[in-house]
């Protein structure tokens, strides 16, 4: 009896010792490197976090995808044909490979950090590109250091931000490519015709010093009082700090007004449009835009815009379709996330805000007269049309050595010989 347990444990050690052999001598197959790989995180409420969601979207029948997480992804509202892309990253990066994520903070840690998501510096086998923006004048110094080490272009969203970046020590090239968004379900909205009663403003950010709420509300409240046909709705995020916000409450509760409302609401996709379908206009006095991405969609609406006049507005602003408020001074751009300085940002004047502010709602009907252009100037941020220059910038049909950096429709011209030579080399021009 126990000389048959003694066989049988070894006949088991026996063929444990095979499957062992075996997974050491056969080759296990690996996910196929895509052409795309994509880094970032998917965050609908987030810029960069819903460019990776709209870029992997949008390109999904066009080009071989892989997605690699360099942060913890919220799929709420994220397409579910994409969704396995995020929940099953593949780990083997393609040729061309789109960085979406935010750089990492400028300490003595930042190049780990990037290191271990890269795997190492730029190299000849890959086209490393950079999806990045910041809202201030100037991106920090290891920001650029980075950037030069570890891709072989830039992307921005906002043509501010060239001389931003340039200026700041990026030596790599530095393409203009905006953020695709999807706003069908803001476009096919009919035009509002008549105003509400009461009148609403509505504003909707983080709440962080540089969003300026309490420049909104001091100009608000110069514009209109405790008006009860008149109000103000601001929906916050609160990712900023309590002290931030307590300072914002108790400016309310000082004014003593009844006609300014602030929520801190969660709001998925429906009930932030529905938020907007509430208002009468949108307006928003930020110090400083990356993206610029509200203004946009409430255009698409045809909404009434204010906004000031500063970094990525300014484009906006340039369509002649809003009503810009001057920024004549400036102060000290601290990123409190990165923990440094980080050039300026722009402060909206008050007093050019409150008149801004009573002119939208003393000549409404007059500015609803536009709701219809503003719609047509917003549709071209739609991922659908700006995708055949997503598609040149992963895939192009003609590269040209030149005197510029940009991207059109099948044509990327670059000032850079070596990533002239690299797209020639990697990517399949005609």
């Amino acid at each position: 009896m126990k000389e048959n347990s003694w066989r049988r444990l070894g006949v088991f050690l026996l063929l444990v010792l095979a499957v062992v052999c075996l997974f050491f001598l056969i080759e296990i197959p690996s996910s196929k490197a895509p052409h795309l790989t994509v880094i970032g995180f998917a965050k609908m409420a987030d810029g960069l976090g819903r460019q990776s969601v709209e870029l992997m979207d949008g390109l999904y029948d066009d080009v071989e995808l892989g997605f690699i997480p360099s942060s913890k992804s919220d799929l709420k509202d994220v397409p579910e044909r994409i969704q396995h892309l995020i929940t099953q990253p593949n780990d083997n990066q393609g040729k061309i490979v789109i960085y979406e994520s935010a750089l990492p903070s400028p300490n003595e840690k930042a190049e780990i950090r990037l290191n271990r998501v890269l795997k190492g510096v730029k190299n000849n086998h890959q086209i490393r590109i950079a999806y990045s923006m910041l809202e201030s004048s100037r991106i920090p110094s290891k920001w650029a250091e980075l950037l030069n080490k570890y891709f072989d272009a830039v992307v921005v969203p906002d043509t501010f931000l060239v001389d931003v970046y340039q200026c700041s020590g990026v030596e790599i090239p530095v393409f203009v490519l905006p953020l695709g968004l999807d706003i069908a379900s803001f476009l096919e909205r009919p035009l509002k015709r008549s105003r509400n009663t009461p009148f609403r403003f509505v504003n909707v950010s983080s709440m962080v010093p540089r969003k300026n709420h309490e420049g909104l509300i001091r100009a608000f409240y110069q514009a209109f009082g405790d008006d009860p046909e008149i109000e103000l709705h601001l929906n916050y995020r609160p990712n900023g700090s309590s002290r931030h916000l307590d300072r914002i409450e108790h400016l309310i509760q000082s004014l003593n007004v009844h006609n300014i409302f602030l929520g801190s609401k969660r709001l998925d996709h429906q009930q932030y449009l529905e938020f907007l379908l509430q208002g009468d206009a949108l307006v928003s006095l930020s110090k400083g835009e990356g993206f610029s991405i509200q203004p946009r969609e409430a255009m698409a609406l045809g909404l009434p815009v204010i906004i000031s006049n500063n970094t990525a507005h300014t484009t906006i602003v340039k369509s002649g379709l809003v009503y810009a408020v001057p920024c004549p001074t400036t102060e000290c751009a601290y990123n409190k996330s990165l923990r440094c300085e980080c050039g300026e940002e722009y402060v909206a004047d008050v007093y050019e805000a409150a008149k801004a502010l009573r002119y939208v709602y003393e000549n409404y009907e007059t500015c609803l007269e536009s709701s219809s252009q503003s719609k047509q100037w917003a549709a071209q941020y739609q991922f659908k049309n700006l995708k055949p220059l997503y598609l040149t910038l992963v895939n192009p049909s003609k590269v040209v050595l030149g005197n510029s950096n940009e991207l059109t429709e099948g044509c990327l011209t670059t000032s850079s010989e070596e990533l002239y030579k690299k797209y020639i080399t990697l990517t399949t021009p005609k």
